[in-house]
Parts: structure tokens; sequence; C-alpha cells
């Protein structure tokens, strides 16, 4: 048996990368191992034969890298092991996490392999709402705290009437940076606690034009034509993307402004590169290419360094450089939610704590795919698990992902109350003709407040009509075909 890991065992290296489907060439010379823990068994173990009859029930793991028939395996066998094992006469099966319009085309027409645990990207979290249940009388009942999860990412799923979905990892975003560069231009690494104007002057340093590339100071999560990973820079400046009723928009105010104006002349010089959409320089293939110097990256950023840098880049991290009002970096915000249209929702919600609550799930989630934790409580165990599931992690700056996280300043993507997807159609073009510099900022911001404002107006209008509607007329029969078809 391989060596004990926390609480749970170790899956050697050369077993996970046959079993996970992980291609050895995309490793070598990484020193990448898997960690699968499990509260009881070897990772070996055969699975268990489920008394009959038997209730299967079906969610969705965010399960970060690819999912192919061994990876299905593999989690299903940490299932059996660690949830049906423990449930005479129930089998959960594992799904890859994904679209939410799929799933919710499953639960309207009553298919039953719809999962009771729903997991997707935080762009769907609009599209899945429907069909989520309340959480918060859930958690009363268990007496579990929403401090369980980092109260920066619960705010993406916070409604005015509670609290509809947990993040599935919490990966908050420092810099992944080339050393190799700083030392062939003879300039200092980055002091870990640097400010934004301090950064501004190194990224411009670090900017050259070689061999028909440009290379950028680093990406941002800071697209042309989307607000997701704005929010923590608008925060940073002492500004807010909306107010507290998600009904207001407040991109015309000084702080928001001020952010505006230190990073879009930075993008129009050509010194921050956007890390997705058209002309993106994305995650470790910007630096392995020579296009950046630093990337901020999404939920794989760090199974990206390891498998892509790995040993070809003298790589390391650092924190996001501090704003003139308060800290603030990006934070990836995929969610688990509880479908609340599955029959059994006490089995739902014995579930739902499995797959998005518990820290042995954490721990296998964390050596299989290099992920982060969605628990608090996970940060003080999660790099010791990295290191020995990828040892040339070690002696590199991984605390930053934790800091960030414990102290509360990764702040993900906000959702207007009413129509919050029409709402970012009518910023795209805007922001669009920003990025392009054929609008200064105070112009855009100004025209993208009017618009979400009256729009904010008109949909609150239209939604206090439908609620008099509906108490006067209430629904009756099944709410699943009661709902409308065309979300």
């Amino acid at each position: 048996m391989d060596r004990e890991l926390g609480s749970g065992s170790r899956v050697g290296r050369r077993a996970m990368l046959k079993r996970a489907g992980v291609a050895a060439a995309a490793v070598a010379g990484t020193g990448l191992a898997a960690c699968a823990a499990s509260g009881t068994g070897t990772a070996g173990a055969a699975s268990p034969q489920p008394a009959s009859p038997v209730t299967t029930i079906y969610f969705q793991v965010n399960w970060q890298q690819s999912w192919n028939k061994t990876a299905q395996e593999l989690v299903q066998e940490f299932t059996d092991q660690n949830f049906n094992n423990a449930n005479k006469g129930v089998r959960a099966v594992p799904q890859p996490w994904g679209n939410a319009s799929s799933v919710l085309t499953q639960v309207l027409a009553g298919d039953a392999s719809a999962p009771a645990v729903v997991s997707s990207c935080c762009g769907d979290f609009p599209i899945a709402q429907p069909m989520l249940a309340l959480l918060d009388p859930l958690l009363r009942q268990d007496n579990l705290s929403q401090s369980l999860w980092s109260t920066g990412q619960l705010v993406t799923y916070q409604l005015p009437d509670g609290l509809y979905g947990v993040p599935a990892y919490t990966a908050c975003q420092p810099l992944i940076y080339d050393q190799g560069v700083f030392d062939a231009i003879g300039l200092p690494y980055p002091d870990p606690t640097w400010d934004y104007k301090t950064a501004a002057q190194i990224w411009q340093q670090l900017v050259s034009d070689k061999n028909n590339t440009h290379r950028y100071g680093t990406t941002m999560q800071f697209y042309p034509n989307n607000f997701d990973g704005q929010v923590f820079l608008q925060k940073g400046f002492g500004g807010e993307l909306m107010d507290p009723s998600k009904t207001v928009c407040l991109l015309d105010q000084p702080g928001a402004l001020a952010a505006a104006n230190w990073i879009y002349p930075l993008v129009w010089s050509k010194v921050i590169i956007n890390r997705g959409g058209t002309g993106a320089a994305n995650g470790a293939s910007a630096l392995l290419e020579g296009k950046s110097v630093m990337y901020q990256s999404a939920g794989n950023m760090l199974y990206e360094a390891v498998t892509v840098l790995g040993t070809k880049v003298k790589w390391d991290v650092i924190p996001m450089c501090a704003w003139p009002v308060q800290k603030g970096t990006n934070v990836n915000i995929d969610y688990y939610g509880m479908n609340k249209f599955y029959p059994n929702q006490d089995l739902a919600w014995e579930l739902f704590k499995f797959v998005a609550g518990g820290e042995p799930m954490n721990r296998f989630l964390i050596g299989a795919t290099l992920s982060f934790p969605n628990l608090s409580s996970m940060w003080d165990e999660w790099q010791a698990i990295v290191n020995a599931a990828a040892p040339l992690t070690k002696g590199k700056h991984l605390e930053y992902w934790a800091q960030a996280a414990q102290q509360g300043y990764g702040y993900g993507r906000e959702f207007f109350l009413y129509d919050g997807s029409a709402a970012l159609n009518l910023m795209a073009p805007i922001l669009q003709n920003m990025w392009d510099q054929k609008m200064d900022p105070a112009e855009g911001y100004a025209q993208i407040t009017q618009q979400v404002n009256a729009l904010q107006k008109t949909a609150a209008a239209e939604a206090g009509q439908s609620a008099a509607l509906a108490k006067a007329f209430p629904v009756t029969g099944n709410p699943i075909a009661a709902m409308p078809t065309g979300i």
C-alpha cells in the first residue's frame, strides 16, 4: 500500500495516470502524482455490490480535468467507498459538471438521470436558478454555517430570499510569473507587498517586441466584452458594479471610474492582455510561448503550471498587487446547487453535503486534479496534499492562493437581479468600444449605468405584475410541467 497522506490513501503516479486518463507525455518530468483520499478502504478495492432494490441518484462533480471513462471510474470508486457503502440501497453515480441548460432541459422533461446535485460554471447560474433549492433552511436544519465556504464567493449565489449555491472550489487568483525573464533583463523579482503603481511599472519594463512576438507584462482576468473578472478591480479602487439590492448599476461612481482609468491605458498601450476572447494570451501557454511574463488564470491554473510549464520554465507565484482602497483578486466561482425537483429531497441533501461540503471529497479532488478546496477549513491541509501529489510544487509560494481565500478578498462575478444576461448583453458592445479605444471610460460607464438601470426598472415592474398574477392564479399540479420552457 502507498504511504498515508492526511486521512486517506495515495494512489501511485503510474496508476493515477492510467486510470484518470492523463497522457504521460503531458506530465513528463513534472513529478505529478495523484492523491485520491478516501475515508474508508483503499483506492484499489473492488466496488461494493449494492443491495437490491437500489435507488440510483445522479450528481455532477466539479472535475476540472478531462472527463473520460477512466476518470468516471475513479470518481465512481471513491463514491462507492465513501457514500454508497454508508447508504445501503442507494447508488450515487457521478456525472461531469457542465451545461446548466441541458440539465434544466432534463429536469423539465422528467429525465430520471437528471442530477440531484448540480454543478456548472458561474455564467450558467441564472439559467440553473429556477431548478435550485433554497439552502438556508437546510443549513439551519443541520446547524451548518455559511462560513464553511468563502464569503466573497457566496455573494454570487445570494438572492434576496436566500442562498441558492455554494462554491465548487475557491480558486482565488494570484499571478504565476516567469522568473527567467526577470533574470535575463536583470530585474528583481516582485516584492509580495507590491502595489498597483509598482506593478504597472514592472509590467511596462517586461514588455518587448522580438521575433515578431509582442510580449505583454501580464494577462489579466479582464475581458473586452464582459464583466466577469472586473468586480475585484472595482472593489480594489473603492467602487462597485451594483448596489446591495443588485438592481442599481454604480459604474458611473468615482471608485469604478478610477479603476477603469488605471487599467484601460495599460490595455491600450499593450502592457496588459485579456485572458479570454479574441487575441487573448491564455494560461500557462502565454509564458511558454513568450507572449506574457505573468498570468492570472482559472481554476485549473496550478494544474496547468505543473503540466505545461513543469521544469521548462523557472516559475513561481506572486499575490495580486494591492489596490488603493482594499485588497482584491478574481476568484473562479463554479458552483454546486441542489435540484429542488428531485423526488427524495432528504437523499438529495445528504448527497449534496457529501459532494459540496465534504472534506474527503475535497482531499480526493485536490490530489487527483490539483484543484482548490471549497471549504475554508481545508486550506491548512491543501498545500501538503498538492506537494505530495506534485513534488515540483515544493518551494513554490502556493500560500498566496490560501491567503486570498482565508482573508476573504477573492471576489467573483455578480449578477443583476433582473434579466442578468440581458444586462451583460447591453454592456458588451460598450465595453468592446472602450477596449478598442473608441470610447473613454467615463462615457462608456455612463452609458452602461443608464441602460442597465432602465432595464432593471422595467424588469422590476414586470416582475411585480407577474408576482401579482401568480398570487391570484396559483399553479396546481406538477411544478416541473408548470415551469416555462423558454428559460
